[in-house]
């Protein structure tokens, strides 16, 4: 279930790290996590990063140019699935066996602070992060709840695209980040298109609004 929570308010969790039997009873061996990241950004501002049409021939690493803490256009950058192979956003869920093994290979977790399941996390120790109270759904929809959690007041879903190369895809993106849009109704969130239109389900709520690609490029000062 999707609510409206912030790191703000968020000290850690326990996790489940094992299950036994001792005299017929199962039990459970626990382990704290502490909240791993102090998130402040002057600008309030982020980007969820997915692989639709919207991103095609679109260099990401421009993104990276606005990601300073400290400047007022910042953009913390949160991308999905396979674009840590394009570029290395601030963060990125993933839940994918291959994905998870490539980024430790590359040491790229040094660089990227990835988020993913319990389960991941315990199988590859000290190299993932957990997503907070083990919320699940879609990558699309846990980078655009984790920049809520963080406190943006903006965010921007490039390659969130409404007509995606797969159509169950594309109904289970729209769903899961609706549930997002909603929890978070004093959120604003930006859909930056390239062709086609912002979903319906998207579009009935106050808090979401429509961006040509040019015009975000433009408003967020992307050289």
């Amino acid at each position: 279930m999707i609510e409206e929570q912030y790191r703000t308010e968020y000290e850690g969790e326990f996790v489940v790290t094992g299950i036994h039997y001792k005299n017929g009873k199962k039990e459970q061996t626990r382990e704290w996590i502490d909240n791993p990241l102090e998130l402040k950004s002057i600008s309030g501002r982020a980007v969820c990063v997915s692989d639709g049409l919207t991103v095609d021939d679109f260099n990401l690493s421009r993104l990276m140019a606005r990601h300073g803490l400290l400047n007022t256009l910042a953009l913390h950058v949160y991308g999905t699935n396979k674009l840590y192979q394009k570029f290395h956003p601030n963060f990125h869920v993933t839940f994918d066996k291959e994905d998870l093994e490539d980024l430790v290979a590359q040491n790229l977790t040094e660089e990227i602070m990835v988020y993913t399941n319990t389960s991941n996390c315990l199988k590859y120790p000290g190299e993932f992060f957990i997503i907070p109270y083990g919320i699940k759904s879609t990558s699309e929809a846990i980078a655009a709840w984790l920049a809520c959690f963080d406190g943006h007041k903006e965010i921007y879903l490039l390659g969130y695209d409404q007509y995606t190369r797969d159509s169950t895809r594309r109904t289970k993106l729209i769903d899961s980040v609706e549930r997002v849009i909603k929890a978070y109704s004093s959120t604003k969130f930006i859909h930056v298109i390239r062709s086609g239109e912002t979903p319906d389900e998207w579009r009935q709520h106050l808090n979401v609004k429509t961006m040509t690609r040019p015009e975000f490029i433009s408003h967020c000062d992307i050289s």
